[in-house]
């Protein structure tokens, strides 16, 4: 059994032990709470919109909102939230995957569909240059 829906930071509000950080004891700790729960495979996921290489890409999405309140709360909500790096990220994830742990690496498209790597070649080869 596996889990495949993981994220290595809670989202704004919550304690986070490591902001913006992944060291190799937060993938262990994770893989080890698995393990305990006869879990053998864990999958990390992350919401794009939390990692600062989205911001261009993103754009002031809210500002198009017509709703001014919502607009303003959705802005407040990406900017406490967009604080995570991607390339530390999936580095993190593949170098505990180059070390022998149980991990996915998982990347969610906009059609929902998962696609799960085991190794940073397949990862390189299906997304280009990280």
């Amino acid at each position: 059994m596996g889990d495949a829906h993981l994220h290595l930071h809670p989202h704004a509000g919550e304690p986070d032990l490591h902001p913006g950080a992944f060291p190799p004891e937060l993938i262990e700790s994770y893989v080890e709470a698995a393990a305990d729960r006869g879990v053998g495979e864990v999958g990390f996921t992350e919401h794009l919109y939390r990692c600062k290489e989205a911001a261009p890409a993103l754009g002031r999405f809210w500002e198009r909102e017509s709703q001014t309140n919502l607009g303003r709360q959705t802005e407040r909500f990406v900017m406490q939230e967009q604080t995570l790096s991607l390339e530390a990220y999936v580095e993190a994830v593949l170098s505990a995957q180059q070390r022998g742990l149980p991990v996915l690496l998982a990347s969610k498209s906009t059609t929902s569909r998962i696609r799960w790597t085991r190794c940073s070649a397949c990862w390189r080869r299906s997304h280009g240059t990280i």
